[in-house]
Parts: C-alpha cells; sequence; structure tokens
C-alpha cells in the first residue's frame, strides 16, 4: 500500500488526505492519482462543450430551414403567403434572432460563439469559435445563452417566438383569421 496522499485546491489553506488513488477535489471532479511528487501540480479542468455546440448546430440548422420557407414567399414565385404581413413579421423575427447581442457581456454576440450570418440571411456555425470562447470566459458564455426564464439568448428567443406564434395574437393566429 502507498503513502496517504494530501493536496490542497485552490489554495484554500485547507489540506484534504485521500488513502486511495482517487481524490475528489470538487464536486464531480475526480482525478486518479498516478505519482507520488513533492511539488505542486496543476490540474485545469474545463467543461465539455459538446452539449451546446449541438443544440446550437441544431439551432442553425432549423434557422436555416425557416429562412428558407420564409425566403419561398417573396419574389416573382412567392407562395401562397406572398404579401402578407405575417411574412415580414417572420423575417424580421429571424433577423433579431440571428443579429442578438446582450449589451454590456463579455460576449458581444452570436459571432462571439462561432454564428456567422451570411450574405443570403442564412446562418454559419464554427465549433471552434464556441470552444474558444468557452474556453476564455465560460461563465460569460453560459450568463449570453442564458435560461427559457432568466435573460440571455434563449429567453429572448422564446419571447420573439412566441409574439409570432401566440394563438390569440400572434402574427401567425392574425395571418389564419385574415
Amino acid at each position: 500500500a502507498g503513502a496517504q496522499a494530501q493536496y490542497i485546491v485552490n489554495n484554500s489553506g485547507i489540506t484534504v488526505s485521500s488513502t486511495s488513488r482517487t481524490a475528489s477535489i470538487a464536486e464531480g471532479v475526480t482525478v486518479n492519482l498516478l505519482a507520488a511528487s513533492t511539488g505542486a501540480v496543476n490540474i485545469t479542468v474545463t467543461r465539455s462543450t459538446s452539449t451546446l455546440s449541438d443544440a446550437l448546430s441544431a439551432f442553425v440548422t432549423a434557422f436555416n430551414a425557416a429562412r428558407d420557407e420564409v425566403d419561398k414567399q417573396h419574389g416573382t414565385t412567392a407562395g401562397a403567403l406572398s404579401g402578407q404581413s405575417v411574412v415580414s413579421d417572420l423575417s424580421q423575427t429571424l433577423s433579431g434572432l440571428a443579429t442578438y447581442s446582450a449589451p454590456g457581456s463579455a460576449i458581444s454576440g452570436l459571432a462571439s460563439l462561432g454564428l456567422s450570418l451570411d450574405q443570403t440571411g442564412h446562418l454559419t456555425f464554427s465549433p471552434f469559435s464556441l470552444i474558444a470562447a468557452d474556453m476564455s470566459n465560460s461563465s460569460a458564455v453560459a450568463s449570453f445563452i442564458g435560461t427559457p426564464t432568466s435573460g440571455g439568448f434563449l429567453q429572448t428567443a422564446i419571447a420573439a417566438l412566441d409574439d409570432v406564434l401566440d394563438p390569440g395574437a400572434g402574427s401567425v393566429k392574425t395571418a389564419e383569421s385574415g
């Protein structure tokens, strides 16, 4: 059997001991101790961006599909909604989502997370930009994204879509009634 491991997390001044080869250094973070060291050992912990990356990728796909459908309602081969205000409302909502920014935030806009608006009004996504933003300031990324009920992009997006889709007075309901 080996000697007892001792460690201090984030210069807290509190020495913690472990009698096994694993040590819990924070809630949900366990390290495997592989060798003894007389000096400090630095451990960097990052969170996975894969869930957020997958969600942003799915958002881009859905956004671009919606943009394509709205665009079909313009021009010489316009669809059944041509000339109706709902087309303009939907176009403005999509534009607002694509250009969302949070004043005062360390994340200036969706482009900081890897979402870019091209000349055709479609979004593209670079996961590497998201990873870079998350590594440099993950709390700012989380704050910018927000939650459906407490601010950030998610709350703004849900409110914008609710305005369009509201079953009582939304743009879609108004177009159906008109």
